[in-house]
């Protein structure tokens, strides 16, 4: 079956993604919170 490694190629780069888009916005919310504090 070689179109499952594929998809699970996929998948592991969109969890990447989210993780560091995740990361990001967790950083950003941290400097306004330290910002208005």
């Amino acid at each position: 079956m070689p179109t499952a490694p594929c998809i699970q190629d996929q998948t592991l780069l969109f969890e990447r993604i989210d993780l560091q888009q995740i990361e990001e916005e967790t950083e950003r919310l941290q400097a306004q919170i330290s910002g208005a504090g």
